[in-house]
């Protein structure tokens, strides 16, 4: 999942992922332009894995209560 470039917008648990240039619920650092290289418009919420974690793709959840949140990607 370190190169997924999909649509795939929801984490595991089905929750809607943050816009990643979207200050809220979550605020956070990451900015799209320096680590997604052209993979998504800025206004996207897709699941990404811009730190190359091995668990995979991951996203900023809309729910306020969890930050963030892997995504259910099926891995060939």
């Amino acid at each position: 999942g370190q190169d997924y470039i999909g649509e795939l917008s929801v984490t595991i648990d089905g929750v809607i992922c943050q816009r990643w240039d979207a200050p809220t619920p979550h605020s956070h650092r990451s900015r799209v332009d320096q680590f997604l290289l052209g993979t998504m418009t800025d206004d996207a919420n897709f699941c990404r894995n811009p730190w190359g974690e091995p668990d995979g793709p991951m996203c900023y959840a809309m729910n306020p209560g969890q930050r963030w949140q892997y995504c259910d990607i099926a891995f060939c």
